[in-house]
């Protein structure tokens, strides 16, 4: 079957903005700074297709972490991909979605096999970043400091995760989540001593 392939959609960037939680006591608590906002950044760098097989080469330009690739199935010409995983995704059929791991800078081709529906015009291949976070720097002293993520998720509501994590003094530690962002969206890591 000689199926169009689309120009791919990617979500490879996020505007980012941080902020610093927690206050100066001294040396008897972490003292925390945000360094730098990170995120796994994906590009597409080529697709193609051969019998049941559907393949995508994608490289991760930001930090090591996860990456979610699905294949999807164009069953109207007039299909927008804008359209994908909104209410109103009329002419698209979802087939299978892996996420996987991508060390920074790796660059890998991702196959899926599957057999097209006799309807389908075309395939589609949705790609988005899910590892964020922040490189934190603990100027004080040894101690726990909660550390929360907040976001938008895909479906236009507010997230948020949190983590406690441990720091030694004049420590930098990159912490990260595993996050299904919408695209485009900002995102705020937040950094305080634990109580």
């Amino acid at each position: 079957m000689g199926l169009q392939r689309r120009t791919f959609l990617m979500t490879s960037g996020v505007m980012v903005s941080g902020s610093l939680g927690g206050c100066v006591a001294g040396l008897s608590e972490p003292d925390l700074t945000i360094v730098d906002l990170t995120a796994t950044e994906v590009r597409v760098v080529s697709g193609s297709e051969e019998d049941d097989s559907f393949s995508v080469t994608a490289q991760n330009t930001g930090v090591a972490g996860d990456i979610e690739i699905t294949l999807y199935w164009q069953m109207t010409e007039n299909a927008d991909p804008e359209d994908i995983g909104s209410v109103q995704s009329i002419g698209w059929q979802r087939e299978q979605q892996k996420v996987l791991y991508f060390d920074a800078d790796e660059r890998r081709e991702v196959e899926f096999t599957a057999t097209p529906p006799a309807a389908a015009v075309g395939y589609y291949f949705e790609l988005h970043s899910r590892t964020a976070g922040a490189k934190i720097r603990n100027d004080g002293g040894a101690g726990e400091a909660r550390v929360a993520m907040e976001y938008e998720h895909p479906a236009g509501l507010p997230d948020r995760e949190e983590t406690t994590v441990f720091f030694q003094e004049d420590e930098v530690k990159e912490v990260t989540f595993d996050v299904r962002m919408a695209e485009d969206s900002e995102y705020e890591v937040i950094a305080e001593p634990a109580e």
